[in-house]
């Protein structure tokens, strides 16, 4: 179960959710938060705004994969050789 999963569809909505319901917590201690290289700091800031420290750590960094495009290739024509293989065959259409 995602606690908030309906209610934060955004950075500032996932913010106000957490400013919502960390009262219960102890709010001296920093929350860990997540991130990759690629991000705005609209979380960051909101929650310093109600009064919330963060220890940003980036957990992933985008980039490109050697090789993704023949691999993509090779997906999408075993992909579309099962779809059309029975279509060409003796199954009744």
């Amino acid at each position: 179960m995602t606690l908030g999963a309906n209610e934060t569809g955004s950075g500032e909505a996932l913010a106000h959710y957490i400013l919502k319901h960390h009262s219960a917590y102890d709010t001296s201690l920093p929350l860990l938060y997540l991130t990759g290289d690629k991000n705005r700091d609209t979380v960051p800031v909101t929650l310093a705004e109600g009064g919330l420290k963060t220890t940003p750590t980036q957990v992933y960094k985008t980039g490109s994969r050697d090789g993704l495009e023949a691999d993509l290739k090779d997906t999408l024509s075993t992909i579309l050789s099962g779809v059309l293989m029975p279509l060409n065959g003796n199954a009744a259409i």
